[in-house]
């Protein structure tokens, strides 16, 4: 299961707590895209937000595979 980088963002900022669809939105609108949200994370998360790792989403997504399932 292979996923562009800019798909692989867009799940990483999804699943970060905290980040709701309005903050989702507003980031991805102000930085230009999900991979742009990302890497200028530390302008906009607060002190006790952190990114899911991109080994995380792997994971998460290879399981979801396992089980049959599909994104």
């Amino acid at each position: 299961m292979r996923f562009s980088p800019a798909q692989l963002a867009r799940l990483r900022l999804a699943r970060t707590s905290g980040v709701g669809p309005v903050t989702y939105r507003r980031a991805v609108r102000q930085f230009g895209g999900a991979e742009g949200a990302l890497a200028a994370a530390d302008r906009w998360l607060k002190r006790d937000q952190a990114l899911v790792s991109a080994d995380t989403i792997h994971r998460e997504l290879e399981a979801v595979h396992r089980a049959g399932g599909t994104v």
